[in-house]
């Protein structure tokens, strides 16, 4: 995630970044809201009303959040059901009702299998 925030406002594109924060911060992006290009905020992906609130005239979704640590969602499989497949449709359905023409969905390293 930092690496594309970081690409789209060199490229000077404007961001609005979502994050729980459950599993990192934004530490590493605090410096990049100085140019006034960047806004991070805490949310939950799964409440589909605030993505709308924060959403509201932007033209493109980067859709990166997810539970991705296997170990946490073999331990919480419900939580990991409920952040990356109710979460991943409340920002398609936020993205419908804005009218947001773009949507890019990226999906996480997990899913390769490795013992093959």
């Amino acid at each position: 995630m930092s690496f594309l925030i970081k690409k789209l406002v060199d490229t000077g594109h404007s961001v609005v970044s979502i994050d729980d924060e459950s599993i990192g911060d934004y530490c590493y992006l605090r410096k990049y809201e100085d140019t006034e290009k960047l806004t991070l905020i805490k949310e939950d992906i799964r409440d589909k009303e605030a993505l709308i609130d924060i959403w509201g005239g932007c033209d493109a979704v980067a859709h990166l959040a997810a539970l991705s640590n296997l170990e946490i969602c073999n331990e919480q499989p419900e939580e990991a059901v409920s952040v990356n497949i109710f979460g991943t449709y409340q920002i398609m359905e936020a993205v419908k009702e804005l009218g947001i023409p773009k949507v890019v969905f990226c999906s996480i390293l997990g899913i390769v299998a490795t013992d093959c």
